[in-house]
């Protein structure tokens, strides 16, 4: 008789490593999150569920194989879906959908391996590796995997030895569960007729090719059906009747209600259908033609649009865009090139001695968390920062993206396009930008000034060694060309990335403005581990429930404080300076949840989920000063897409007809964000209910004119086209 158990035996001490494995990871659990008694007795029926079973001397052949492969890939939905919340509160017809999926997955592998323990084990797995993956993308940055999340993945790995990945029990019972699946699913011993062909092997009868061809058919047919089913789930994703039908949440904004509400494997489908952006309704080059016309005439009047004049043919005014203008191989017009850095810099009321030098610091994660509610700490940690009074245009800048996601900030702040017209979580950098495109940058150097980006870390980082040329900028530095590479924790300094700037600045085109870029990288999130090189000086003064995350904090904000005793030293530097310089410094976002959750603990607004208190996290600071008279300022609400035009106003610049629109929509609606919009008045809307229909259509067309229109006819209206990068 059969035994019930496998025997002794190689099999046995690996299922025992892989027991001892699991176990290990329950007894880290336990020292990060503490003893339980509910979670003790779950891990320990499963690890005893799993050890039985992966032990037990079975095959699941017919009836019971096929049950077994029915029921996986359900129990493999509601396992996903628990990392985060119970499928069981989404509607059915969208959790039946979601388990289809699971079944096309399973199918898929089925059909290709021909084996059913390849296709529950592989069904099982994949699944559990992206829950985890999910649960700690949530943790860290706030919201869960989106489709474009896999052109940065490279760059998430980059940064991943600075985070903490603690093991909490719910997470551990879930992936369990998963492994209890995948062991259960081993024993399905459920298979296709195998596919023999042999080279030298000759078929003769109708009966030995109909053999050989037939397991084939099975297994190229069923596979093709899996693949034409998971696209037509696609397509009917994006039918509106369907979606109707569904009760699909198609709140981008809310990528986590989104995901709770629709399920995992039906908004990450969902969502691939914003990897291409679509026209806006009534778009048309003569209708972006007809929106620019008045900002076209009102930048004309500055000296530095007379190159304008002499291609306004080619623009606006003649509706003549059939061959109005020649476009050259870098798709500006062929005469803009000869004239822009000539005409406009040479203008005497433009001249080098009005044209201040310009340095623009993107701090990561700086902000400060005050904004959040009034909380004790043992000392000011931006007490330079507060400080600063004169000569300074200062406030709160609005940014669509918290605890992460750098990228955006930056590409709204160069372009002057905004993430509110673009999918929720993706990033402009890598999805978009692919050729050359007018910005700040290129209206700078058409102006006559030098242009040079820093980043103290990867160049490959949101692809950034792509997208700076395409930008326009002269030089461009990376960590491998920083002199000063002084770390803190385990990334290069402020202060060494200021000192770097200042190396640059005097060793600069004295004949040129000089206008500097620079994205640092000390405070870029991982808070949770303790380093010989960096010791927190700021305490918080109170205890929050979670000691850990009060440590966490903690950090965070002793790391500004290094952000603002770097910055005390640049502008002193500066202040020194005879030439007419501008500085300025603003956060990319704020930290994780993780950071501020003791803060909205302390002031008691943790279940506060109103719009308004909902964007507190997404306000981080930003100041313009100036070693020479300028006019003082606050500013309380202002979006990133807003402050390039506001420093050509502040440094008394010239700017583009697009800065233009932006500088007249600002009056209107100072913030707006892929997360809110906010009006003069300070009232806040959300995409689906704001009076501010008819100004935000006329941005988003003339937003997608700048990153996708194939008619570059109009493209003066942003700025300059920068000279194609050379090939390397």
């Amino acid at each position: 008789m059969k035994k019930l158990f496998i025997k002794p035996g190689r099999k046995l001490w690996i299922n025992g490593g892989i027991l001892l494995a699991l176990l290990g990871v329950y007894i880290y659990s336990v020292s990060t999150e503490g003893f339980s008694w509910p979670y003790f007795w779950q891990c320990l029926g499963l690890l005893l569920a799993i050890g039985i079973t992966m032990n037990l001397n079975i095959r699941l052949r017919k009836a019971a194989g096929i049950i077994v492969m029915l029921l996986l890939p359900p129990a493999s939905f509601y396992l996903l879906e628990a990392y985060s919340h119970s499928a069981f509160e989404m509607g059915l017809s969208l959790q039946i959908l979601n388990i289809l999926f699971f079944y096309l997955l399973f199918g898929l592998i089925f059909f290709l391996s021909g084996k059913g323990k390849t296709a529950c084990i592989a069904g099982c797995f994949i699944p559990m590796v992206v829950g985890i993956a999910n649960y700690y993308t949530v943790c860290f940055r706030g919201s869960p995997i989106l489709p474009w999340d896999l052109l940065s993945l490279g760059t998430a790995m980059s940064v991943t030895d600075n985070y903490e990945f603690a093991v909490e029990y719910p997470m551990l019972v879930v992936a369990l569960a998963f492994i209890l699946l995948i062991v259960i699913g081993a024993k399905a011993d459920i298979r296709l007729p195998e596919v023999h062909i042999h080279v030298k092997e000759k078929l003769h009868s109708k009966k030995q090719i109909r053999q050989a061809a037939v397991p084939m058919l099975v297994r190229t047919g069923g596979s093709i059906a899996c693949i034409a089913a998971g696209f037509a789930v696609f397509w009917c994703l994006q039918v509106g009747s369907v979606k109707s039908f569904l009760g699909l949440d198609e709140t981008l904004f809310l990528p986590n209600s989104l995901y709770a509400t629709n399920g995992f494997a039906v908004s990450f489908l969902y969502n691939l259908q914003y990897i291409e952006i679509d026209k806006p309704e009534g778009y048309s080059v003569d209708q972006v033609a007809d929106i620019m016309e008045p900002y076209m005439e009102e930048a004309s009047e500055n000296a530095a649009n007379a190159l304008k004049e002499e291609n306004k043919k080619n623009i606006v005014g003649s509706g003549n865009r059939d061959g109005a203008g020649e476009t050259d191989a870098d798709g500006g017009t062929s005469d803009n090139r000869e004239t822009a850095a000539g005409t406009l810099a040479e203008d005497p009321e433009i001249s080098d001695d009005t044209m201040p030098n310009i340095i623009v610091i993107m701090n990561e994660a700086f902000s400060d968390l005050s904004v959040l509610g009034d909380f004790p700490v043992s000392e000011d940690y931006m007490p330079f920062w507060n400080s600063l009074t004169e000569d300074t245009v200062r406030g709160n800048l609005f940014v669509s993206v918290k605890g992460g996601n750098t990228a955006n900030t930056e590409f709204e702040f160069l372009t002057g396009d905004t993430m509110a017209f673009l999918p929720q979580g993706s990033i402009a950098y890598q999805q978009y930008i692919h050729e050359e495109k007018p910005t700040l940058v290129s209206w700078l150097e058409g102006l006559g000034y030098s242009t040079a980006a820093l980043h103290p870390f990867n160049a490959s980082g949101w692809d950034r060694d792509e997208v700076y040329p395409y930008f326009g900028f002269d030089d461009i530095l990376f960590y491998p060309d920083f002199t000063y590479r002084e770390l803190l924790r385990t990334y290069v300094s402020d202060e060494s990335s200021f000192n770097q700037l200042i190396d640059l600045y005097e060793n600069r085109d004295e004949e040129k403005p000089f206008f500097a870029f620079e994205v640092t990288m000390q405070n870029h999130g991982g808070y949770y581990n303790d380093y010989e090189n960096f010791t927190p000086d700021i305490s918080l003064g109170f205890e929050p429930e979670d000691s850990n995350e009060k440590h966490y904090t903690e950090q965070y904000l002793s790391l500004v404080k290094k952000s603002d005793e770097a910055f005390e030293m640049l502008i002193e530097y500066f202040a020194q300076q005879d030439e007419k310089t501008i500085v300025v410094m603003f956060g990319d976002h704020q930290p994780t949840d993780i950071i501020a959750e003791p803060i909205l603990e302390y002031c008691g607004i943790q279940d506060d989920d109103s719009l308004e208190a909902q964007q507190q996290r997404y306000i981080t600071p930003f100041i313009i000063w100036a070693n020479y008279d300028i006019e003082e300022q606050e500013i309380q609400q202002l979006s990133a897409n807003y402050l390039g035009a506001l420093i050509m106003d502040v440094a008394g610049l010239p700017k583009t007809a697009y800065q233009e629109f932006l500088t007249d929509l600002s009056q209107k609606l100072p913030v707006i964000t892929a997360n809110v919009y906010i009006d003069a008045q300070g009232n806040y809307y959300n995409s689906a209910d704001n009076p501010y229909a008819e100004e935000l259509e006329e941005y988003r067309s003339l937003q997608y004119y700048h990153l996708f229109e194939d008619d570059k006819s109009l493209v003066d209206f942003y700025g300059i086209m920068p000279d194609a990068p050379e090939e390397s």
